[in-house]
């Protein structure tokens, strides 16, 4: 290729995998000749390791620029990875302080200032951004002077399809409001979990979309046998069909011409979609009792209660697509169960937090906030505050319109809306869960802890080598606030299980070097799967089932537990080496 610089940003929700096709594509594409540079635009810093034999690449921009912003400290960060692919990190803001959006604009900026792409005789370059925020910081990428298209990454399941929907907005919300943007959507990859007809609906959702489908990624093994030995499938294992499909995606992406502005979808048309080719994997019929009869669910679990009804706190962090808010619901469903008048706050932009606990997806505080000329009335908080099952009650902080504004001024937003109206008090709570995004511990999400409406932190985790070195970010949160004078701690880790070689003994191994117990370790089930189909919790639909009494034993440890811990974040090393040994 010659001439103009291919430029394009690999968006999608935390958890899908979008760092996985990301340097894939990369190893890909220089293998035809390219010279590529990939910037992980996310304060984890971790889109690059694949390309780094496994290592996480050090230092990130933010962290070398931060003293001395100079065109020597900015290449410094830029290191040569596999197949000659160039590699560097954004960074982020110290957790807990800062703006993690802001933070990796700050770092693009000074890519275009020194004319990063130029000097290094940059033919492609990818950014890997997260997609769960798509603030203002996250769509820097989109805006003119760094990618010119955005592939997303995405799957059959919902929430998956949710974030794809609202990258869409973000386009065209810049697009309307900046009209000398060029930005454009190069298509859809479906980066396969093994839903039911797949294929069919990602490709009913392209179309409504009007974007194309530029692959399908079908789960396989070679993917983490390939990660596990610190790179990516396309080094490790070349001749293998994922690598086939990973290399036709990057001729599919560098030959495309066909960028287009989508047209998104209101999310209840994405559900209906969704729902009009699936059904549970394992097909189990279900009849659902009615949404208003499980509200009014008895509490016949009140034998393992407790008796001293003194208001808990408590919030449950993990990155996105860790299953937090699978847990936080069914945790929630079986506290009230057990006598507890129970309030969950979803603090993410997604607004998935109680939908389970709901049947549907409920209004948010800053979508409300929004549509009432940025005001709140007492009337409207009332009716911000959702009844689910078994009397849970239930609110959304919501985030900014995709595209603009700040995610975690969003929750500083709600929480302050929450203060002000009384609501802990006016609902009597006995136990409030705050359920928070541990992507970007920035100052807005770390503001749960930093504001005392959480005195125990539940970090949940798995046994993935990426997800285990991204919940330290979390647990240098939680140190910073509590050496701050703030009465915060950690109660825990919930080992949310991948299905890992030697998963409980990883998991336990790093928890017990971070000096903090494993609460619990939840199996992978496809109960839980089948619940989510119905927009329903396991505790509601499949009471009786192994999964639920895993939820309640979760539970009754959570509703009794005393004991907080000041955590000892690891270093990077530190986690890797204990994986090495276990594995």
């Amino acid at each position: 290729m010659e001439g103009k610089i291919l430029k394009f940003a690999v968006y999608g929700k935390g958890g899908i995998g979008k760092s996985t096709v990301a340097c894939n594509v990369s190893v890909a594409l220089a293998q035809m000749g390219e010279k590529v540079l990939q910037i992980g635009a996310s304060p984890k810093v971790d889109s690059t390791a694949f390309l780094y034999g496994g290592k996480i690449l050090q230092p990130d921009i933010l962290t070398s620029t931060r003293i001395s912003a100079s065109k020597a400290n900015l290449m410094a960060c830029i290191k040569e990875g596999y197949a000659g692919v160039m590699i560097g990190e954004s960074g982020g803001p110290e957790p807990a302080t800062g703006c993690a959006g802001r933070g990796v604009a700050a770092a693009l900026d000074l890519t275009v200032k020194y004319k990063t792409l130029e000097e290094l005789g940059i033919t492609v370059a990818i950014y890997d951004v997260l997609g769960d925020v798509v603030c203002g910081g996250f769509a820097k990428p989109m805006e003119s002077g760094f990618a010119d298209s955005i592939v997303i990454v995405t799957s059959g399941e919902l929430m998956a399809l949710y974030a794809a929907n609202n990258l869409c907005i973000a386009v065209k919300e810049l697009l309307e409001r900046k009209p000398g943007m060029h930005i454009r959507v190069a298509g859809l990859i479906n980066n396969m979990r093994g839903v039911d007809r797949e294929e069919e609906i990602v490709e009913a959702y392209a179309k409504r979309l009007g974007v194309k489908v530029l692959a399908h990624i079908p789960r396989s093994g070679v993917v983490q046998e390939a990660e596990e030995a610190g790179g990516t499938v396309v080094e490790k294992r070349p001749d293998s069909e994922q690598a086939k499909i990973y290399r036709q995606l990057a001729e599919n992406i560098r030959d495309n011409k066909d960028l287009v502005v989508p047209k998104p979808m209101d999310l209840e048309e994405v559900l209906e979609l969704i729902k009009g080719y699936s059904q549970p994997l394992d097909k189990k019929e279900v009849k659902l009792t009615p949404m208003a009869e499980v509200i009014e669910s008895k509490q016949d679990w009140a034998h393992l209660g407790r008796k001293d009804k003194a208001r808990k706190l408590i919030a449950i962090y993990g990155k996105g697509g860790i299953g937090k808010s699978t847990v936080s619901a069914n945790v929630s469903a079986a506290l009230s169960r057990m006598g507890e008048t129970v309030l969950q706050m979803g603090c993410d932009p997604k607004r998935d937090s109680i939908a389970t606990l709901c049947g549907k997806l409920m209004p948010t505080i800053l979508d409300t906030m929004r549509g009432n000329d940025g005001a709140m009335t007492d009337e409207l908080m009332v009716s911000l505050v959702h009844k689910g099952y078994c009397g849970v009650l239930g609110m959304e902080s919501g985030g900014p319109r995709p595209g603009v504004g700040c995610a975690g001024a969003g929750v500083m937003e709600s929480l302050k809306q929450l203060e002000q109206y009384n609501i802990l008090d006016r609902y009597k709570i006995t136990f409030a869960i705050f359920d928070v995004l541990g992507d970007v511990v920035c100052g807005g999400f770390a503001q749960p802890m930093r504001a005392g409406y959480a005195r125990e932190v539940y970090i949940v985790a798995c046994g993935e080598v990426l997800t285990l070195i991204q919940i330290n970010n979390i647990a240098k949160s939680i140190k910073k606030i509590h050496d701050r004078g703030i009465d915060c701690a950690c109660a825990g880790i919930i080992n949310n299980m991948r299905g890992v070689k030697n998963e409980e003994k990883i998991v336990e191994a790093v928890a017990e070097k971070m000096g903090l117990p494993v609460i619990m370790h939840v199996p992978r089930s496809q109960t839980v799967q089948d619940a989510e189909f119905y927009s329903r919790t396991v505790i509601d639909i499949f009471p009786d089932s192994d999964q639920a009494k895993v939820y309640q034993t979760l539970a009754t440890k959570i509703l009794h537990n005393k004991d907080v811990f000041v955590p000892n974040p690891l270093s990077l090393e530190e986690v890797r080496a204990i994986i090495t040994k276990l594995e």
